[in-house]
């Protein structure tokens, strides 16, 4: 059965020549059960040490540890009933694949007969029936995965913590595997915290998102509101490309905030729970798929394209905006749709509906 987990203030702090590091800086989610969240930040942020905190292979400075509601803090791992699947694998060379998805199961003394079952079974569910008799080296990188994958579910799990499962796969195979990870998942019902450094992997596996920079959470929700409605610049720039333009507010916020941009005037979405004040400046957020570009107009903003390049389904341009300032835009490619060529004086279209607004 699936288990909610929370975090309360979770801290860990190293000593390293006597100077203080917080890794991990008073975290305080809520993960529902049977939920698929990520972990999602660049390296050093806080991530892995905040799942091995939840795995119990290392010790918070501070905070707590819940699982229903249990303060498992300070229990030891092999008391907490989860699965921790590795970035390198970690399976015995030595060992048929048999044998390396039955270790665990030997190791708490099931019997013969019903190690083989579940060793079949597990090995069934990852998609690999058949391969018992073979050792590691005898399967590809993406096989190996699913071998550690069925070891850990062979023990059914509450809870499965992945760290970078896919770093070590080609692209074309990293697909397949979040894909697979994801069915199986939801097929099982589990409870899964998973770590990555790929932006494109969070969106696709997440129900949702915890998004960390510098040991803190930057922002948590769904892939779809993390990209539409970034909390802060730091999540707008991670998740996908971001186009940040300087404005200031034209009026204090109502159902939409009015700005000013480039001397253009638009009513953009904002976020209710910050302070925006009447001429105060703020940061348009705009993805680069959400402009497109024109005629130069009185209600465009003018630029010139410094660059384009052509990627088989779209265009993208580089836009030198009149105070040099270089903005990104994507449009599809489709015969019979005009192609700007560089150095042509062209007008960007904004939709206000696209733009959000942050303070500063």
């Amino acid at each position: 059965m699936a288990v909610g987990i929370s975090l309360e203030h979770l801290t860990k702090t190293f000593v390293k020549d006597k100077n203080e590091f917080r890794a991990v800086d008073d975290v305080h989610l809520a993960l529902n059960p049977g939920e698929l969240v990520t972990f999602l930040g660049p390296s050093g942020c806080g991530k892995t040490t905040t799942l091995r905190m939840i795995a119990g292979f290392e010790t918070p400075s501070a905070g707590r540890i819940l699982f229903d509601g249990r303060d498992v803090t300070d229990i030891q791992v092999n008391r907490r009933d989860i699965g921790f699947v590795f970035q390198n694998y970690a399976l015995f060379p030595h060992m048929t694949i048999h044998d390396n998805v039955a270790y665990g199961l030997r190791a708490r003394k099931h019997p013969d007969a019903s190690i083989r079952a579940k060793v079949r079974e597990s090995l069934d569910l990852v998609g690999l029936p058949g391969v018992e008799g073979r050792y590691p080296n005898q399967l590809s990188g993406g096989e190996q995965q699913r071998v550690a994958l069925a070891r850990v579910l062979a023990l059914e799990p509450q809870v499965l913590l992945m760290d970078e499962p896919l770093s070590n796969l080609d692209a074309k195979l990293r697909i397949h595997m979040r894909t697979e990870i994801r069915r199986i998942q939801k097929q099982l019902g589990l409870t899964c915290l998973y770590v990555t450094h790929d932006q494109k992997e969070a969106l696709t596996l997440a129900d949702r998102i915890v998004v960390m920079n510098k040991g803190r959470v930057e922002q948590i929700d769904t892939p779809f509101e993390l990209y539409a409605n970034p909390a802060t610049l730091f999540v707008a720039d991670f998740i996908g490309q971001a186009n940040v333009l300087p404005a200031l507010a034209a009026d204090g916020p109502a159902d939409y905030l009015p700005v000013t941009c480039y001397g253009r005037q638009y009513a953009v979405r904002y976020l209710r729970d910050r302070t925006y004040t009447k001429n105060g400046a703020v940061s348009l957020v705009v993805r680069p798929e959400s402009l497109r570009l024109g005629a130069p107009t009185a209600a465009t903003l003018p630029g010139t394209v410094q660059l384009r390049t052509f990627v088989g389904d779209r265009l993208e341009y580089e836009i030198a905006l009149p105070d040099g300032k270089v903005i990104h835009v994507e449009e599809p490619y489709m015969i019979g749709v005009p192609v700007h060529e560089e150095g042509e004086a062209v007008g960007v279209i904004v939709s206000p509906a696209d733009i959000v607004a942050l303070p500063g």
